[in-house]
């Protein structure tokens, strides 16, 4: 796939997913403490950044420093069953050294804690310092992506978008967009926007009411939410990759969760982001069919493509494109002349079917496919 062009191939190797004490009754912050840490690691005289399966070997000989043993998990939280985790590898910071990451969640609330150990010349594991993950209610889900969405600023930094999971726990509830950076083995972390959840009764039924914010405490309308992410990244250049996440500990598994970490993948956010322009944006639409994964505006990067119905009296069909990389949306509508179908995937062409609204159009029925070109999306017949 194109995409795979997108990653700039900052080594990312999924590793392993921590577990942390999280005494939780239904509270709503994260009392997480980190375990699990020893200072017996590994030593080697020298390991190059180069040296990919070294590093590996690395990670997975001192496996004891990063690993959740069977205790903590079935006596995790209060004697809560711990209800997920995993591991993954990663070059977080880009410096050539790939990192272990541990993520997990327990309780009621679904509080995750996240920590990394990043390899050294000396083929030690250090610790990240996570002090600003530690500080937040509830810190960054990491083990639910599979893919990190990443944009490079003006100063060559990796911002990383991140959401947390707290909405999946314990009710009422808020639900936060950071933007995380990893430098100098520390992390960073921003607040882009968020919204609270509450719940209330009416007439003997229950009702959920969200309520917007950005990064100031502005309040927001919902389409404006990720609106909010795309504006802050605005004129940045899109960078991301895959993480691989894995529970079984061995060489294989960790080599697996690196080799996998190469290839491309599409993020939730870029799903999310386009679910809201169409359904609370500018069209105020439906998204109508499955999404297609295809280049079409011809840069090299992968771009996102879905039928859309718009409208109340007179209903149009069309479809949007989502230039991903450049964060651009394109509509292929003719509202009182055709309506658009997408028909199939063939080949990386999008083949499109064109249905005339007039009967006494000659061209009421025609085939054809999705073209881009003079920064418009067109229909080509065939």
């Amino acid at each position: 796939m194109n995409g795979m062009k997108f990653m700039k191939k900052w080594h990312l190797a999924v590793s392993l997913i921590f577990l942390a004490s999280i005494a939780i009754t239904g509270c709503n912050h994260n009392t997480a403490t980190e375990i699990g840490v020893s200072d017996d690691s590994v030593k080697y005289d020298y390991v190059p950044a180069d040296d990919i399966d070294l590093q590996l070997n690395v990670i997975y000989e001192n496996a004891d420093i990063w690993q959740v043993s069977d205790e903590q998990v079935g006596d995790f939280c209060e004697s809560r069953d711990f209800k997920n985790y995993g591991y993954a590898i990663a070059d977080l910071d880009e410096d050539g050294y790939l990192e272990v990451i541990k993520s997990g969640w327990a309780g009621s609330g679904h509080f995750y804690t996240n920590s990394i150990y990043e390899v050294t010349e000396t083929g030690e594991l250090v610790a990240f310092d996570m002090d600003a993950f530690r500080q937040l209610d509830s810190e960054p889900s990491m083990l639910a992506y599979d893919g990190l969405l990443g944009y490079r600023n003006k100063d060559g930094e990796l911002c990383f978008v991140m959401e947390d999971n707290l909405t999946d726990g314990v009710k009422p509830a808020d639900k936060h967009v950071y933007q995380v950076v990893f430098k100098d083995n520390k992390a960073s972390v921003k607040r882009i926007c968020y919204y609270k959840v509450n719940y209330y009764d009416k007439d003997g039924k229950s009702y959920e009411r969200k309520t917007y914010y950005d990064a100031d405490d502005n309040e927001i309308y919902m389409y404006e939410f990720y609106q909010c992410v795309r504006e802050y990244y605005e004129g940045m250049t899109r960078e991301r990759g895959q993480l691989s996440w894995f529970r079984t500990i061995s060489f294989e598994d960790i080599k697996a969760s690196y080799d996998d970490s190469q290839n491309f993948r599409l993020t939730d956010f870029d799903y999310k982001m386009l679910r809201d322009y169409i359904a609370d944006g500018a069209l105020m639409g439906l998204y109508t069919d499955q999404a297609c994964e295809v280049d079409v505006t011809g840069d090299g990067y992968v771009d996102i493509c879905i039928g859309v119905t718009q409208g109340s009296g007179i209903v149009s069909s069309g479809i949007v494109l989502y230039d991903v990389y450049n964060q651009k949306f394109y509509e292929l509508d003719d509202r009182m002349k055709y309506d658009y179908f997408i028909t199939e995937v063939k080949d990386d062409i999008i083949h499109v079917r064109r249905l005339g609204k007039q009967s006494t159009n000659n061209d009421i029925d025609i085939t054809g496919k999705l073209q881009f070109s003079n920064g418009e999306l067109k229909f080509a017949a065939l």
